[in-house]
């Protein structure tokens, strides 16, 4: 956690302030839950939207309607781009902090060359006696 706050201090202030957005959180949640959450009701409740802002543009009058879709679409694009944020954010710690993995090139490399020598190995007795 304190490498956490550690790098918030170096975002861009435009960052922090989508990050103070409040987001729905089903971290606590089981998968199953989270699996029906956004591949049922999120879908059900983007489709609510849509023809909310349709009645509201067609049946209430103009200054309510405008204002109300403007709104509506507005908290739903903020929630939006505080999820991207953030999954871009764990995404760029994930890839640029990898202090805890060790890039052991070398050995790997020596043990895939072992690999295919022993492969080779094993191949060449069974096509001699074939060829014979």
């Amino acid at each position: 956690m304190a490498d956490d706050s550690a790098n918030d201090d170096q975002l861009p202030l435009i960052y922090k302030l989508i990050l103070k957005i409040p987001k729905l959180s089903l971290g606590d949640a089981s998968e199953k839950i989270q699996g029906i959450f956004w591949a049922v009701i999120l879908p059900i409740l983007v489709i609510c939207e849509v023809l909310t802002n349709l009645m509201l543009l067609t049946y209430a009058h103009f200054p309510f309607n405008v204002l109300s879709v403007i709104l509506f679409n507005s908290v739903v694009g903020l929630l939006a781009i505080r999820i991207l944020v953030e999954r871009a954010l764990n995404s760029e710690k994930a890839i640029l902090n990898q202090g805890h993995f060790e890039w052991k090139v070398e050995e790997t490399f020596n043990e895939y060359l072992r690999c295919l020598r022993r492969d080779e190995d094993e191949e060449e007795p069974s096509t001699a006696s074939t060829s014979k």
